[in-house]
This record gives structure tokens, sequence and C-alpha cells, in this order.
């Protein structure tokens, strides 16, 4: 299944490739930066103006890689939450129901949610800009802000004891294809800021340079590059040990980065306790739509496409 992973040395890198990565580990400049803040400014408004939805208990926020600050300008596109806090989507302890926590069944449905807001964006926006997806309202860029996708949620909670206070709090919404999906966007923030920080800021900074080598690598053809989501790739690195960010090169830490990962990949033993940045689900195992033998595959064509791309 896993080949071997040969070795190369740090000192087999030249000044052209950390020239290479330090520009692709900046984050997006200030224009790209006002575009996706505009298009959080314009659902805010829509959403706080619809005469339905101003009444209800509705959370709004920016999520995913424009609000971690690990979004790269080839990708620059929002992800806004609108949250309705007064609805469970909630995980219960074997044994147990929604009755036995104080829950009912509400008679107003996730789908009536994503219904109403749709109505609000279709109120603001151009009718031609906006797609209904399997997860979340589209609204196309134009001049002045980058895409946006508007995710409907409901609360959710994850029960850990018969304790009604004994609970991980995040959020979770019904695809259209009638799956449910569940994420903690405020645990994967604060553990990847703890973890920036811990870093000297070089954990984003390196998610910035594999989101780009990616994109790179898709571009000349390589395979390993496809179906590669940008959360997996912060995922990786989160299990990345802090000590292999602390080097004055960042090639010198990107050399060290994928030799762990591909040490660490190849044996279940290695990585089965392995988490996803918000520590609440784990990285590797059925529920997930990745693989490890993806996630190896992946990282050892990063490996394979610096070293035939940057002439060494």
């Amino acid at each position: 299944m896993f080949e071997n992973s040969p070795t190369y040395s740090p000192d087999q890198l030249d000044s052209r490739l950390e020239s290479q990565l330090r520009q692709w580990a900046k984050p997006p400049g200030q224009t790209e930066k006002d575009k996706c803040e505009r298009a959080v400014r314009m659902i805010q408004k829509a959403i706080n103006n619809d005469p339905k939805l101003q009444s209800m208990n509705i959370s709004i926020f920016p999520k995913g890689s424009f609000y971690k600050r690990t979004n790269i300008p080839s990708d620059s596109d929002v992800d806004v939450g609108v949250c309705y806090r007064s609805n469970f989507i909630n995980d219960f302890p074997e044994g147990t129901t929604h009755s036995d926590f104080g829950f009912f069944i509400s008679s107003y449905t996730f789908k009536e949610f994503k219904e109403d807001i749709k109505r609000a964006i279709m109120n603001c926006f151009d009718s031609t800009d906006i797609e209904l997806g399997n997860k979340s309202i589209k609204i196309r860029s134009n001049t002045s802000r980058v895409d946006a996708d508007v995710v409907p949620l409901f609360v959710h909670r994850r029960y850990n004891s018969r304790t009604i206070s004994d609970y991980n709090e995040g959020a979770a919404l019904r695809a259209e294809n009638g799956s449910v999906i569940k994420n903690w966007p405020k645990q994967d923030y604060d553990n990847g800021v703890r973890k920036n920080r811990n870093t000297g800021e070089r954990y984003k900074a390196m998610i910035r340079v594999l989101k780009h080598i990616r994109n790179a690598m898709k571009t000349s053809g390589y395979s390993e590059a496809n179906n590669i989501p940008s959360f997996l790739i912060e995922c990786l690195l989160w299990n990345v040990p802090d000590s292999y960010f602390n080097s004055n090169l960042y090639s010198k830490d990107l050399v060290s980065i994928l030799h762990y990962l591909l040490q660490q990949l190849p044996n279940i033993d290695n990585c089965k306790e392995w988490g996803e940045v918000n520590e609440l689900k784990y990285l590797f195992r059925i529920s997930q739509p990745w693989t490890r033998d993806q996630a190896y595959s992946f990282i050892s064509g990063c490996r394979k496409y610096i070293l035939d791309k940057i002439n060494l």
C-alpha cells in the first residue's frame, strides 16, 4: 500500500525555493481582504434586513479559511455561517433521547430555515448570482466581492454524559442529499490560533504554502493533488509537533514537516489517534471524506513536485 519514503537533506534546497515559499506563505493582500469582508457585510445586511429572520435568535459569523486567515489569493472566497440558535441537532449518550435533556421536536424544520435564508439573500443580491448548493447558498463574485457560501446552521451539541451541562457545542446542517454535517468552527479557530502562536506564526504560513503547492500540482497534472480539501491540509499540519516549525528557513521547515508526515502516515498505529484541528473528531475514520492513503499520496506528491519543479 505504501512505498518506503526516501530521505533528502535540507542542504539540497537553495535560495530559489526559499524565496518561493516565503511568497506562498503570505496571506492575501489588502484588496483581497477588503473584497472578502465586503461579501460578509452584505450577507449580514441581507439577513438582518429580512422581517422574519430579524426577529429570530440568529448569529451570523464568518467561518472557514478566511476567518482562520489560512486562505490564499487563488482560493479567496468566504463561508458565512447563519445559525438559528433556538433549534438543535444533537448527539446523545447511548440509552438516552432528546427528551432526557429537555428537548422537544420543533415544527420549524431545517429546510424551512434554508428557504428563509435563500429568500433573504435573493432580496439583496442579483438572482443570477445565486445558486442553491448541496450544503449552502452560493453567491458568485463580482468586481467588489469574492465568491461566498452562505451556510444555514442549527446548534449542535455532543453530550458526553447524562449530565445536562456536559457537552461540546458546535454547529450542524442537513445537506440536500440528506446527510447531516457537524463541525466545530470555534474550536477549529481557537486551536489554530494557539498552534500558530506556539510555532512563531509558522503553522498558518505552512498551511498557505501547502495550499499553493497543491494548486500548482493540479496545474502541472499531479493526480495526487486531486480532491484534497484545504481542511485536510490544516489537520495534517495540526498533527505535526510544534518543534518541526522552528527553523529560520521556510524550506527547512517544509522538508522537516513533509519528512515527518511521510514517516508517520504509512503506519496506522502512528496516526490512529490523530484528530481534526478541533480535537473533537478523529482524522482517519470511516466517517471522513478522505483516507490515510490519500493523505500519504498527497504529501509524497508534494515532495516529488518540489524536487521536480524547483530544479534543485
